[in-house]
């Protein structure tokens, strides 16, 4: 409490009790305290002072206990009652202290300073029209003075009214001139608004006012760095530090621009720095330990968050870190663990929030606590954008349109929020047809996440790569996949394996996905020639893995799904390296040679939106398995509840694909047909609700809209049949639906558009003869469907055409498609030996056989 609380005192025999409470010794003043009011139990003045010296120890809850007595026995007295409502207030009770001072204020004749405090109060527990009049009365009565101006801004800034506060503060310094508390206020609202060259111009103006104000220097770099430009911004910190070489913040702050602008083995040097300065603080250890994770020193990591915690337990980075470091070593059951402990702790933050969600929204049962974590997140931070992307998802994959409705009203994202926080780029492929804005996205991603070999092997020897094997050596391909134990993806890259030419090819496969010994597994590590675990490997031990190993040509086959680890690829282990398959998109890396693609998912002109050398194969660059069994008794549509007289209109992919606009136009199409039905397949009951209430919200009846559960894989291509027509998803749109469904011999219809993951289903249509199932755009789409349901009969030539020639048809003719890559991987290795940069490839057709 400060030295106010002591005045106004009576003169009373405890005099020396007093003198020790000023002299700070509180453990005498509170004996001191307690043994006169055995003597005047009622005394409310020695309650009061008893009550001021418990919570300035500490006890609050007994402080205020005292406080409240003392109160209640002298109402009138303005310091006991003023004592009160700055303990309230202190406390973060400020509602209970707004009516003291209003009943003070009617009383005291120290108006003018009560009111100030009633107004800082009343803005505080967000009474701002109270706030509001106040200020201007003590504007009014005492002239313009910075302290009122700043408080009367921040009234209207609090109330959504940034412009008015700005002009407020600009008209002030500039009638009253320069001073330091309003100018910052102003920089700041002026950097909210996203003013940032005007608020770091004021920014340095307040540190020439005030130049031994270490927060204003701070708050100019961090402007400067809102605003990247991170040469003002490091040049602004060592000149700080300059007048400063202590500081720990500076360190830590310029160690935070050194990262943003992509320097992170200079920002570790100051960070350690910080450390070095103060071994106890917790926000440096937290920061080295991040920074350690960039540069793969995982030990180092783990231990400097762990002391961070230890310190600070209400500190979120450690907690980021260490969780981090679990879901890298293969266990998000721990890190999940971490981040509920980090919560339970007060270590609340966005970023805490994204990241569990993050791990719960992988499992279909924990969709709406995702959700929950994520728009609580978002409340704290609002400028999230990846945490803004993943609540899409995730709302989504829930079929919550309402929510999808909701957060479209907050996309206002700073072009500092897109590069801080950029979300994983397989989120925005629902959301947009615009490969341009799938390019930036990945761009943004691979810069944030990557990893860097000029970083990660500054000082240690980086592995060394083989040289480009003689033409009758074998050349050495690497898979590296964390689905090779999933059932959609396992069986087609088995296929594959096998049907390498193992006189020219040396087959690896790199897992970190969790090891099963199911029969597909089992088949697809007979079908290579090395298979290796690398689950739990850090990015260096990965990378010395493969150089070890002589890998020529290194293929990433998840790109950018949930838990890849094509960051990996950031070290260039392999003189060659490609991406394929787990990604319709480009990876926006520089150290990706190849996107391995065909010729209608990437037409002509489709290169710009490209970041890697486009390779692009005969037929389509789709692989299907086709030795997959189907269970040999075929389900009847009564089994899935499905009338035997509707057309069946049917998809199987992920909710997430289905936006507003696919909702409407399917409404649409089953509004003008009611004959038919559609058919999806869910995992939840809790969705599968959502979905047909989406569907009733569009006029639709719900007893329409059929969903079945998720069934193996024999039984759902058995099931397949049983739909008369496909529906493929835009602007992301199917791919192993697409081509389960075309085996099964059932037509698919699809929207093609500009990107990638829109064209990938086109493609296939192409490569089984069915060109004419796909529409330009979505009014095209949605008069086909409508067409093809009442004319059914014209499905029927395609249904045969799909069973009687399957076998011939170059999306499932494997063989060929092998050696078609091949093909592709021998004439990147052409160039290779001939010291040749990678370049764009197009293979030519091979004949059967």
């Amino acid at each position: 409490m400060p030295q106010e609380f002591f005045s106004a005192l009576p003169a009373d025999p405890f005099d020396d009790a007093l003198a020790r409470h000023r002299e700070g010794e509180l453990e005498k003043a509170i004996e001191s305290y307690r043994a006169l009011l055995v003597l005047k139990p009622a005394d409310p003045h020695v309650m009061q002072l008893l009550g001021v010296a418990l919570f300035q120890r500490g006890d609050q809850a007994a402080g205020l206990l005292h406080l409240q007595r003392a109160y209640a026995l002298s109402a009138d007295d303005p310091t006991i009652a003023g004592n009160f409502a700055k303990a309230l207030q202190s406390a973060g009770k400020t509602s209970d202290a707004i009516p003291i001072l209003r009943r003070l204020l009617r009383t005291s004749a120290d108006h003018q300073h009560l009111k100030e405090r009633l107004a800082t109060i009343c803005r505080l527990a967000g009474y701002l029209d109270e706030a509001e009049k106040l200020y201007r009365e003590l504007i009014k009565t005492e002239g313009s003075l910075p302290k009122h101006v700043e408080g009367l801004a921040r009234v209207l800034a609090q109330d959504g009214r940034k412009m008015e506060a700005a002009e407020l503060l600009s008209e002030h310094l500039v009638s009253q001139g320069r001073s330091h508390g309003p100018m910052v206020y102003l920089a700041g609202i002026l950097g909210d608004l996203g003013h940032l060259a005007d608020a770091a111009g004021l920014y340095e103006q307040a540190v020439k006012l005030k130049p031994e104000d270490i927060a204003t220097r701070l708050l100019h770099i961090r402007t400067l760095m809102l605003a990247e430009d991170f040469d003002s911004a490091f040049a602004t910190g060592l000149e700080a530090l300059e007048v400063f070489p202590k500081e720990a913040s500076l360190h830590i702050t310029v160690g935070n621009v050194l990262v943003e602008a992509g320097h992170v083995p200079e920002a570790l040097l100051h960070f350690r720095e910080a450390v070095n300065l103060d071994r106890e603080n917790a926000q440096a250890l937290a920061a080295t330990a991040a920074c350690a994770m960039r540069l793969d020193q995982k030990e180092a990591a783990g231990r400097l968050a762990a002391r961070a915690i230890e310190l600070d337990a209400s500190g979120a980075r450690g907690y980021l870190v260490l969780a981090s470091l679990a879901r890298e070593l293969g266990s998000p059951e721990e890190a999940l663990r971490l981040y509920e402990e980090a919560l339970s702790k007060g270590a609340d933050s966005a970023q805490v929030r994204f990241e569990l969600a993050s791990i719960l929204a992988e499992d279909p049962a924990k969709l709406s606590a995702a959700l929950e974590h994520l728009l609580a997140g978002l409340n704290m931070d609002p400028q999230h954008y990846a945490a803004w992307c993943l609540a899409r998802h995730v709302a989504r994959m829930l079929a919550r349109h309402d929510i999808l409705a909701e957060l479209d009203s907050r996309n206002d994202f700073r072009s500092y929020d897109r590069r801080v926080h950029p979300p994983l780029p397989s989120w925005l492929l629902d959301e947009t047809d615009d490969p341009q804005e799938h390019l930036d996205h990945a761009r943004r991603y691979w810069d944030r996440n990557a990893f860097r070999a000029n970083e990660i092997f500054a000082r240690s020897p980086k592995p060394m790569l083989p040289p480009p094997p003689e033409p009758d050596d074998k050349i050495v391909i690497g898979y590296v996949s964390g689905r090779f134990h999933e059932p959609d993806t396992a069986p087609r890259l088995a296929g594959l394996l096998e049907l390498h030419d193992r006189r020219r090819f040396s087959i690896h496969a790199y897992c970190h996905s969790p090891q099963l010994e199911n029969s597909v597994a089992k088949r697809l590590k007979s079908g290579v020639d090395l298979y290796q675990s690398i689950k739990g490997m850090g990015a260096v031990e990965f990378a010395n893995t493969i150089a070890r190993n002589g890998v020529h040509i290194l293929v990433d086959l998840d790109g950018y799904r949930e838990g890849s680890r094509i960051g990996y690829m950031g070290l260039r282990a392999a003189p060659i390296q490609v991406s394929w398959l787990g990604y319709p998109g480009s990876s926006g890396s520089d150290a990706i040679d190849y996107l391995i693609a065909d010729r209608i998912a990437t037409p002509d002109g489709a290169t710009p939106y490209h970041s890697e050398n486009l390779v692009r194969v005969p037929y389509c660059h789709y692989v299907h398995d086709t030795r997959r069994r189907i269970e040999p008794i075929r389900p009847r549509r009564s089994e899935f509840g499905l009338p035997d007289n509707a057309f069946v209109l049917a998809c199987f992919g992920n909710p997430n694909k289905v936006g507003a606009e696919t909702l409407a136009t399917w409404s649409s199409i089953l509004s003008q047909t009611p004959r038919s039905v559609l058919w999806l397949r869910n995992r939840t009951a809790e969705v599968s609700e959502n979905i047909k209430t989406a569907f009733a919200h569009q006029g639709i009846d719900p007893n329409r809209i059929i969903i079945s559960p998720y069934l193996d894989e024999a039984k759902h291509l058995a099931r397949l049949p049983l739909a008369d027509l496909c529906l493929d998803t835009f602007p992301h749109g199917s791919r192993t639906a697409s081509c389960e469904a075309l085996w099964m011999g059932v037509p698919v219809l699809t929207r093609s558009g500009n990107s990638f993951s829109s064209r990938v289903t086109a493609s296939m249509l192409v490569n089984v003869g069915l060109p004419d199932l796909i529409c330009p755009d979505d009014a095209a789409f949605e008069a086909k469907v409508v067409s093809l349901v009442k004319a059914a009969e014209r499905l029927r030539p395609m249904r045969d055409h799909l069973l009687q020639r399957r076998q011939n048809l170059p999306l499932f003719d494997m063989l060929r498609f092998a050696a078609h890559l091949e093909a592709a991987f021998t004439a990147m290795v052409d160039r290779w030996r001939k010291d040749l940069p990678p370049e764009a490839i197009d293979i030519a057709p091979l004949s059967r056989g």
